[in-house]
């Protein structure tokens, strides 16, 4: 038996024994010792003696205490060894100290004293509004222990910024390393909420397929046509989700277009438009003579012409009315002038008087003679040959004819490009007629 059990029992015994003490008078607000005075034990009850040595005391039992391990709770002393926080001398709930003396029944001492009507009891006298930083939801009392709470709380990873405590909150605790599709670039925090990163992230229009793309052709356009100088391509639509295959202008396509000065329907030399289809290039050969008075001509010398075009003719200097067939006669016998103006003059009337067969304009010009092809073309571009024997004769042979080239089965927009005995068809194409 406990010790101070043991002695308060013998006190208690022997006051029934003496049976003339009172107990002193305790102020009605002080809690009550238990009643002792009467001095008759129930009949048949046990001894009133000393207790057995070491056994249970069988004359007072034990009161109905809540909690065995605490048998001095209601002793009126307050034995924190024992977990008691308060003794009123006896073992009910609901007067200020619990049945185990181990809760002073107050609202916010962190225990529920349900003797008290309390709901709850989360250690203080506080309303909470919301839970510790950290703790998504949780159970909070009010201030009076009178109705328990169910509160949320802030923490990282609910997508609100709670300073100082975090430095960002992107809604969850994962640590990305790049946008999701569609945002080139954002913010994002760390799993901590620690610390904002500036990510990067796929989209439609950044030259690389990614996510649901079918294709990316690094803008967010639908093209309807490819870029200049690519006949053929593929293009992305302007959401990412379709490849388009388009035609484009180029050089030789017959349209002038882009930075094109002409276009000939080819890529080729020939024709009225240059190989880059940047320089027009449909022109007349020309050439020129330089020629002598009629005293430094011999005769039965001679000067050869060629269009192109006719085969060519053979001009013949006569002093003496005999000429080679089938040359043609320049008469320079009877010029009434000696100079070789006339010689000039001569010259070009003979050239201009053969018509047809040879397709070469003659003007004279002081001592020369002008010629000019009468069609454009590289045809024209024949050289003149001469047997004069004066040296101060000169010929310069018919160059700078362009266009008019072009052979059969290469593209054309006009006769023009085309070999003089080709025309250019329906189909763009050079062909016989």
């Amino acid at each position: 038996m406990n010790r101070n059990r043991a002695l308060s029992l013998t006190m208690l015994l022997a006051f029934t024994v003496v049976g003339c003490i009172s107990l002193p008078d305790v102020d009605s607000g002080e809690p009550q010792p238990p009643d002792t005075e009467d001095p008759t034990p129930d009949a048949g009850g046990p001894d009133a003696g000393p207790p057995d040595a070491g056994g249970p005391d069988a004359g007072l039992p034990d009161a109905g205490l809540p909690d065995a391990g605490n048998v001095l709770c209601g002793n009126g002393t307050i034995d924190a060894d024992q977990g008691e926080v308060c003794d009123d001398w006896n073992t009910s709930s609901g007067d200020g100290c619990r049945a185990d003396c181990r809760s002073d029944e107050t609202c916010g001492n962190g225990i529920r004293d349900v003797a008290k009507n309390e709901a709850c009891d989360d250690g203080n006298t506080t309303t909470e509004v919301s839970c510790p930083y950290g703790t998504a939801s949780c159970t909070r009392c009010n201030s009076t222990c009178t109705q328990e709470l169910t509160l949320a709380g802030y923490y990282c990873g609910d997508g609100i910024t709670n300073a100082p405590t975090e430095a960002c909150d992107d809604g969850n605790t994962t640590t990305e390393d790049s946008c999701p599709y569609g945002t080139s670039s954002c913010v994002r925090c760390d799993a901590s909420c620690s610390r904002a990163l500036n990510l990067t992230g796929p989209y439609c229009g950044d030259n690389v397929q990614n996510g649901a793309e079918a294709c990316d052709d690094g803008n967010t356009t639908t093209e309807t046509a490819c870029s200049y100088g690519t006949a053929t391509c593929s293009a992305c639509n302007s959401t990412c989700t379709q490849t388009v295959s388009l035609a484009g202008p180029y050089c030789g396509d017959g349209i002038r277009n882009g930075p094109e000065g002409c276009d000939d329907g080819n890529a080729s030399a020939c024709g009225t438009c240059s190989v880059t289809c940047m320089q027009p290039q449909s022109s007349q050969a020309t050439g020129s003579m330089h020629v002598v008075a009629p005293a430094d001509l011999r005769d039965a010398e001679t000067f050869t012409l060629d269009d192109g075009l006719n085969p060519a003719l053979v001009f013949e200097f006569d002093k003496n009315g005999q000429v080679t067939a089938p040359h043609i006669r320049v008469d320079i016998a009877n010029l009434p002038d000696p100079f070789p103006e006339e010689v000039a003059n001569g010259i070009a009337a003979d050239i201009n008087i053969v018509g047809s067969a040879l397709r070469i304009i003659a003007e004279a010009s002081g001592d020369s003679v002008l010629l000019v092809h009468e069609f454009a073309g590289t045809f024209g571009n024949r050289p003149i040959s001469e047997s004069v024997a004066n040296t101060f004769f000169t010929v310069s042979g018919m160059s700078g004819g362009a266009g008019r080239d072009c052979a059969q089965g290469i593209g054309c927009t006009q006769d023009a490009d085309c070999q003089p005995n080709l025309v250019c068809k329906s189909s763009r194409i050079c062909d016989l007629p």
